[in-house]
């Protein structure tokens, strides 16, 4: 099952082996004939001693059940992989068969590709810089690393049932990286499509410092205002927007981060509306930027032509969910974008977004580019 299991969910299973070789004993010789004799005597009448026997396999099993539970919640009980290459499915193939025909090397290939799967991701270099958006849905996520720091920016939706997008989308990519704990978190603002995953993340990782521009709900957190700026290697991080005078609203509170690498700028605006575009430039705020996050996720309540004139962006990058019922990025707003040659890239047609800057030079890669599926190709 490995190969499926780190195909489908990303990570295989530490644990299973060892709990297998008791677990199906266990049951297959023990558990499950008992039961099937208690359920076979109920039948035939022995309903009081069945009703021992079941209460004693109920609390067995309860116990089995919770020793699982809590030795799978161990964040040693699994670990993430690599997604799957060519190369490996030859090769658990391969292992098929030798297997099938008990061929002696098996035993000599099967730690070899398990050593492949559990190989340690490959750190970026002190100068390199990565940013990728998040494909989470109608919501946002970024992940800013630079050499051997991470900061996150929002941490997507969560919904009333309790699904959120960082348990399956953030925090897989975090350890898919080989992160193993986020220097900064910034949330830019309360709403459910950017705090959802908040819990969640902190949760599964060790946060050290966590800003946003609403304290009243992350009270351990330390505002982002205006002129803070910090400095890791080449990379300079500033927080442009809000200030005290800063237009009200949670949307217009939204953290506005500014980051500089390479001779590259990008311009992160969170949920801003149009009062905050307009105050930020009647401040001569430095917004000039190479790649801009489209704010509000292309909402027609953002994104003002003197605005976008002002930042001047080569790429502008839209987080938005497919078939959103809020309609975004609303077409009049791609057209502003469009009429000044600014390439749009929306998480709706490339999925997840990477930008890296390697010597200085600037890539963009989008996930279904990265991954393309054969139902992807055409003549």
């Amino acid at each position: 099952m490995m190969p499926l299991t780190a195909s489908l969910f990303g990570q295989i299973s530490l644990l299973s082996p060892v709990l297998n070789l008791i677990a199906v004993p266990l049951f297959c010789l023990l558990l499950i004939p008992i039961t099937l004799a208690a359920v076979l005597l109920n039948e035939l009448g022995a309903v009081v001693l069945c009703g021992w026997v079941f209460d004693v396999l109920n609390a067995v099993y309860n116990g089995i059940f919770f020793i699982l539970e809590a030795l799978t919640r161990q964040s040693w009980s699994a670990t993430y992989v690599p997604e799957l290459s060519v190369w490996h499915w030859l090769a658990f193939m391969l292992l098929a068969f030798l297997f099938r025909y008990r061929y002696q090397c098996a035993h000599l290939v099967w730690p070899i590709i398990l050593l492949s799967l559990l190989r340690p991701t490959q750190a970026l270099r002190v100068n390199d810089f990565k940013l990728t958006l998040l494909d989470v849905g109608q919501g946002l996520s970024m992940v800013i690393q630079t050499g051997n720091t991470t900061t996150v920016y929002d941490t997507g939706p969560k919904y009333a049932s309790g699904f959120n997008l960082a348990d399956v989308v953030l925090i897989p990519y975090l350890r898919n990286q080989g992160v193993a704990s986020i220097d900064r978190l910034i949330i830019s603002h309360a709403d459910n499509d950017h705090i959802g995953g908040y819990s969640a993340l902190v949760q599964a990782l060790p946060v050290k410092t966590v800003m946003t521009s609403r304290t009243d709900k992350l009270p351990n957190a330390t505002s982002c205002l205006a002129g803070q700026a910090w400095r890791i290697g080449q990379t300079r991080f500033a927080i442009i927007s809000p200030d005290i005078n800063t237009p009200q609203g949670s949307n217009n509170r939204s953290c506005v981060l500014r980051i500089e690498h390479g001779g590259h700028v990008f311009l992160i605006t969170g949920d801003i509306e149009k009062q905050v575009e307009r105050y930020l430039l009647s401040n001569d705020a430095a917004l000039a930027a190479d790649i801009m996050l489209v704010p509000h996720q292309g909402s027609k309540t953002s994104s003002t032509e003197p605005f976008i004139d002002a930042v001047n962006p080569k790429l502008a990058l839209v987080a938005a969910g497919y078939l959103n019922h809020y309609g975004h990025p609303h077409p009049s707003v791609v057209e502003r974008y469009q009429q000044r040659e600014v390439e749009l890239l929306s998480t709706i047609d490339s999925g997840s977004v990477e930008i890296s800057v390697v010597n200085d030079q600037l890539k963009v890669e989008s996930y279904r580019n990265l991954t393309r599926r054969f139902w992807h190709w055409s003549r």
